[in-house]
């Protein structure tokens, strides 16, 4: 085979000659570069010192993480502890406290239907309230007294007058003449609060009243003992059909929220069910749950 080769590569051209010798070296360097570049070249060892590696661990402590189309990772509130009155928690006060969801459902409808917490241990009722939780927020029950004006008299001007005990009300049909009759409230804040009403559709949570703009926090703690909760009647926006000035004038919906609302609409067509709205990143898991009371999806 040699002889047939060495005859056959005599005739070749020098410029192909020169194209074999060319390839026959490409081949052995191929070979030969490993163990070159081992012998001859320490492999890099990239060092990042620890004021480094402290920023890149906070960054990643503190990104957060993006929701996916269909995909649920919600974001917990952060737990707090704080006195709260269990008659008048608010959904989202019973989640800053570190109660699930689910169970947190389960008190308000519980309160809803009528009931009531006149002791801490009444909490028991609830039989989703895990044994753990229930220590942990007990030191910090506080069930507000029904106050009343006792009777007295003023010797000095002979006036006698008469007992008089504050009547609740019902915080979604009383009017303007019952709402003033809570101590510290007049006319100015009786019209905040009743806008604040209609604007929102009705409310679902005596902690609501407290939202009501100008009314501060002094008056609402007074007035929070003789505000009930009747039945609930609330008015509803569609989200497949309002339009974004009538989603940006609800309270709870402003008015970067209610754009991308309708653009969402504009690509993606009409919202399937109530919980897509968490697909659009301005809504978290708390702005949802305040939301989520006053949306609804019609299907056509």
């Amino acid at each position: 085979m040699q002889q047939k080769f060495f005859p056959a590569f005599t005739r070749f051209t020098k410029q192909e000659r020169n194209g074999v010798y060319a390839l026959l070296c490409l081949l052995t360097g191929s070979l030969l570069a490993p163990y070159i570049f081992s012998r001859f070249f320490a492999p890099v060892e990239w060092k990042v010192d620890e004021e480094s590696q402290g920023e890149v661990h906070a960054f990643l402590q503190q990104a957060k993480p993006v929701n996916l189309p269909g995909e649920k990772h919600p974001n917990p509130p952060r737990i707090r502890l704080f006195h709260f009155d269990p008659n008048t928690a608010s959904f989202e006060t019973w989640l800053q406290l570190g109660i699930p969801a689910r169970t947190a459902k389960s008190i308000v409808k519980y309160r809803a239907k009528g009931g009531q917490f006149r002791v801490a241990d009444d909490l028991k009722k609830i039989y989703t309230l895990e044994e753990s939780d229930y220590k942990r927020i007990l030191p910090y029950v506080a069930i507000s007294k029904p106050q009343q004006v006792s009777l007295y008299k003023d010797s000095s001007r002979h006036v006698q007058f008469a007992a008089r005990i504050i009547q609740s009300i019902d915080i979604n049909t009383a009017d303007s003449s019952s709402w003033e009759l809570l101590p510290g409230i007049g006319a100015g804040y009786t019209r905040r609060i009743l806008k604040f009403r209609e604007r929102l559709g009705g409310f679902h949570d005596v902690q609501q009243v407290g939202e009501t703009y100008g009314l501060p926090g002094s008056v609402f703690n007074k007035i929070q003992p003789f505000l009930k909760l009747g039945d609930i009647s609330l008015r509803k926006i569609d989200l497949n059909q309002a339009d974004e000035k009538s989603l940006g004038d609800h309270p709870y919906i402003n008015t970067n929220l209610a754009r991308a609302i309708v653009k969402y609409r504009s690509v993606h067509g009409p919202f399937e069910r109530v919980e897509d709205l968490k697909r659009l990143p301005l809504v978290d898991e708390i702005n949802y749950r305040k939301i989520e009371y006053y949306i609804a999806v019609t299907k056509h």
